[in-house]
C-alpha cells in the first residue's frame, strides 16, 4: 500500500474550502479538518495559508491550461474538441461537489454516446 501525499490531500481540501467558503471565510483549521490531517501537517507543507492561497491558484491554472490545450490540438476533429473540453469542464465541476453540485446530474460519456447511438 502506498503511503498517502499529504500535500496533496492539503491541497486539494484547501482547494475545495477556498472554492467554496472563499479565502477570508476559510481558516487553516477548516482545511485541517476536511483533509483529516493534524495542523502540524499543514505548517509541514505550507507556511501560512496564504502560500496554501498561492498553490491552489497555481494548481487551478495548470487545470485550466490543460482544458484549453485540447481546444487546441489540432489531431482531434473540432468537433471532438469541443465535446472533450466540455467533459474536462464537468469532471473538473465535479472535483468540486460542494460547490457544483448541480453537475453530479450530468450523464457520463457513456450515457451521452449510448443515447446518442455513436459509441
Amino acid at each position: 500500500m502506498s503511503k498517502p501525499n499529504l500535500h496533496d490531500d492539503i491541497l486539494a481540501a484547501g482547494l475545495e474550502a477556498l472554492h467554496s467558503r472563499g479565502f477570508n471565510a476559510t481558516s487553516v483549521q477548516d482545511i485541517t479538518q476536511a483533509a483529516g490531517v493534524p495542523k502540524g501537517s499543514f505548517y509541514n507543507h505550507f507556511s501560512s495559508k496564504e502560500e496554501l492561497g498561492a498553490a491552489v491558484v497555481e494548481q487551478y491554472s495548470l487545470r485550466a491550461a490543460k482544458r484549453r490545450a485540447i481546444l487546441a490540438d489540432a489531431s482531434i476533429e473540432p468537433l471532438g474538441r469541443i465535446r472533450r473540453h466540455f467533459e474536462a469542464l464537468i469532471a473538473a465541476a465535479r472535483y468540486l461537489p460542494t460547490r457544483n453540485s448541480v453537475y453530479k446530474s450530468f450523464p457520463s460519456r457513456e450515457e451521452v454516446g449510448e443515447s446518442l447511438g455513436t459509441e
